[in-house]
């Protein structure tokens, strides 16, 4: 175990996203995850501006729940 001086991490609690929010990112994204394409900082802090419910999380945190979600619809289209 670390002696908490010595390291300086920062213990955080993980923080999901609830169904609502998951769908909006999927509306919000549609054209991206349809086009198996993650969408860029520029392009997520635009939709962000928009949406107050997202502009709460992290660029990062909604570009990865994108990739997410083009990773299952692959999954998704390859069993068939």
């Amino acid at each position: 175990m670390c002696n908490l001086t010595r390291c300086n991490y920062i213990f955080a609690e993980r923080e999901f996203m609830n169904k609502s929010t998951r769908r909006m990112v999927e509306k919000m994204f549609e054209k991206n995850i349809n086009l198996f394409r993650v969408p860029g900082k520029l392009e997520i802090i635009n939709i962000q501006r928009k949406e107050e419910l997202l502009a709460r999380y992290q660029w990062t945190k909604l570009k990865y729940c994108v990739h997410n979600m083009i990773q299952a619809k692959k999954r998704m289209l390859k069993k068939k």
